[in-house]
C-alpha cells in the first residue's frame, strides 16, 4: 500500500515525455474522407479517373477504392470551397505514389481524361504534378527519385607498398 502514490507519478512521467509512452502500432492509412456535392458524380470521377470502385455506400457516404487505397465520399451539397486554403487550417492535398515508370503515363491520362495538371515539378526528392477532382479537392501523383549507387571506384593495382591517391 505504501507504493500506490508510485503509479500515478510513472503516469505523470510518461505523459509529460519521462519515458516512453507507447502509441497505437500504426500499419497503414485507411482511407481519407472529402466533401462532395454530389455523391454519384464523384464516384463516377473517381472510378474514371483513378479506376476506383464504390466499395459501400451509407445514406449520405460512399466509400470508393481500389486495393489499398480508400476515399470516404461526405455528401455536402450547401458546402463551399474555402475562401482562401493558405488562411484556413484544412488537409491541403492528398498524394498518391506512383512507381516511376508509370508516372508519365498518369499525367497523360489525366490530359487526356481532360483533368488539368499543374506540373510536374522536381521537389528535390520527387516528382509532383497536381490536379483536382470533381469538386475542386486537391490531389496530387508523386513519384521518388530512384535511389541511386554509386558507382564502385576503380583501383589500380599498385606495386610494392607505396600509397596511392584517390
Amino acid at each position: 500500500m505504501r507504493r500506490a502514490w508510485l503509479l500515478p507519478l510513472i503516469g505523470i512521467s510518461l505523459y509529460f515525455g519521462g519515458g516512453p509512452a507507447k502509441s497505437a502500432e500504426l500499419v497503414g492509412l485507411d482511407h481519407y474522407a472529402v466533401n462532395v456535392a454530389d455523391l454519384q458524380r464523384a464516384a463516377d470521377w473517381y472510378r474514371r479517373i483513378l479506376g476506383f470502385n464504390v466499395l459501400h455506400k451509407w445514406n449520405t457516404t460512399w466509400m470508393v477504392g481500389k486495393d489499398n487505397i480508400k476515399v470516404g465520399l461526405f455528401l455536402r451539397p450547401d458546402a463551399k470551397p474555402p475562401s482562401d486554403p493558405d488562411k484556413e487550417l484544412l488537409i491541403q492535398h492528398v498524394a498518391f505514389l506512383l512507381d516511376g515508370d508509370k508516372f508519365e503515363a498518369a499525367l497523360k491520362e489525366l490530359s487526356e481524361n481532360g483533368v488539368q495538371v499543374d506540373g510536374p515539378e522536381d521537389t528535390g526528392i520527387a516528382y509532383s504534378a497536381f490536379f483536382n477532382d470533381a469538386d475542386g479537392n486537391l490531389l496530387e501523383f508523386t513519384t521518388y527519385h530512384p535511389v541511386t549507387t554509386p558507382a564502385p571506384v576503380s583501383v589500380a593495382p599498385t606495386v610494392g607498398r607505396g600509397s596511392h591517391s584517390h
